[in-house]
């Protein structure tokens, strides 16, 4: 640091901590990096440590996404927490030594929860079969439910009206049901 631009007595400039990038959408669960930018003077061992708001964007129960000790501008890695989703979330920095705390991003962040995916062979909206991914990104093509008993023919399928033909057609584990002959 160079004390040239300062005159005898006068004070430092207050350290300051800007929260930069853009961020999001995620899905809950997702890897996050939190750049800063550090100015003024922190401490040997100093920890900068990223915080979430809750969804409305207080961070009066805030939670913790990630820290790291350093004494300069630099970024944080962390991860979303799982299971929350919302549409107003804030992110900010705390430094440790000494306690400065950054204003939010300035800007609401989205967070959702992923689908699961499934197969969805006949394209009738309804899958089966294992679970082959979850993700917050709309897949065409599958199905976010197992709940095709016939993944090959598209008039069968849950809640569909069940017609005489000897066949469960609507996945319920009758044949034929409430049908009269």
């Amino acid at each position: 640091t160079s004390f040239s631009s300062f005159a005898v007595g006068e004070a430092f400039p207050p350290p300051t901590i800007d929260v930069t990038g853009t961020f999001g959408p995620f899905c809950s669960d997702d890897a996050i990096s939190i750049p800063f930018i550090a100015t003024g003077t922190y401490n040997t061992g100093n920890i900068f440590t990223a915080y979430l708001s809750d969804e409305f964007g207080s961070f009066a129960n805030q939670t913790y996404l990630g820290e790291l000790e350093t004494e300069t501008s630099n970024t944080i890695n962390g991860t979303i927490p799982n299971g929350i989703s919302g549409t107003g979330y804030r992110i900010r920095v705390i430094s440790s030594d000494p306690v400065i705390a950054s204003a939010d991003n300035g800007s609401d962040i989205i967070i959702s929860i992923p689908f699961d995916y499934y197969t969805d062979n006949d394209e009738d909206g309804y899958g089966a079969g294992p679970l082959l991914f979850s993700s917050c990104v709309v897949q065409g093509g599958l199905a976010t439910n197992a709940t095709d008993c016939d993944d090959n023919d598209n008039s069968i399928y849950p809640g569909v009206a069940e017609i005489c033909n000897n066949i469960d057609d609507n996945c319920n584990g009758l044949t034929d049901d409430d049908l009269l002959y």
